[in-house]
């Protein structure tokens, strides 16, 4: 089973990607499951696969937070595989950790180099530059799928220099202070599609008289921002500084 969360579309594609080495093999969004409060219950005879994205050098804590509650029955291994921008960092480990408290057997972690969508610090690819990443990324993507198919252990990541600061102290200041709901922004361009409200998985946003507005349960994966159609929402002025991603088109679906 394929467990999968996605706020742009880089981890969701990995997943159905993932997928596709496997035929027959459950996909799952736990966005859904997030947002419409849903048991955390699954039961799989293979694997668990989990997909998610790095947020400041590890799991969303939300995701950890999954791994050392979910109900996870039948198969007892899990497999961790994440997407990112530059690097991974000690998250591998961290995830570890989550999964081994609650006695699940660790089948090894594998970071997918996609489009860095981390625009309050960073320049948003344009659409030919995204998909030229997401390319990059598919024969990594096909050989840890070939791996976890025949269910061989996936190899720890190599050593980088200052992982224990980035995933320590420096992710634990983006939880902190980064991740900032009230920085967010709603023009009068918003058309009220719902788009955001649909897509927050915490249900952090909610729309009342006509008026966007954002609770303090955020995880700050950027969805609303990066998803609405015309791009009304704004943090703090970066999305109009830096730009917005979506997914490449062309390699959807």
């Amino acid at each position: 089973m394929i467990l999968y969360f996605s706020a742009t579309g880089n981890s969701r594609f990995t997943a159905q990607r993932l997928a596709a080495r496997m035929p027959g093999e459950t996909l799952v969004d736990l966005r859904q499951w997030f947002h419409q409060k849903k048991p955390w219950t699954f039961r799989s005879d293979t694997p668990f696969v989990l997909v998610c994205p790095i947020y400041a050098w590890r799991l969303p804590l939300a995701l950890e937070d999954f791994l050392r509650r979910a109900e996870l029955a039948g198969s007892r291994e899990l497999y961790v595989v994440a997407t990112m921008g530059a690097g991974c960092g000690d998250a591998a480990r961290y995830a570890r950790q989550a999964a081994e408290s609650r006695g699940l057997r660790w089948m090894g972690f594998a970071g997918i180099v996609m489009p860095d969508n981390y625009l309050p610090m960073f320049k948003m690819p344009d659409p030919a530059r995204a998909a030229e990443i997401v390319r990059a990324a598919e024969p990594r993507i096909e050989a840890v799928g070939r791996a976890i198919a025949a269910r061989h252990p996936l190899p720890p990541p190599a050593p980088a220099p200052g992982a224990g600061l980035l995933s320590g102290p420096v992710n634990a200041g983006f939880n902190r202070f980064a991740r900032d709901p009230k920085g967010f922004a709603v023009s009068s361009g918003c058309i009220h599609c719902g788009r955001c409200l649909a897509g927050c998985p915490t249900r952090n946003i909610t729309e009342q008289a006509g008026r966007i507005t954002f609770g303090p349960d955020c995880w700050f994966c950027l969805a609303c921002l990066h998803n609405c159609p015309v791009h009304a929402i704004d943090w703090r002025g970066k999305g109009a500084r830096n730009g917005f991603y979506t997914f490449p088109a062309e390699l959807e679906g």
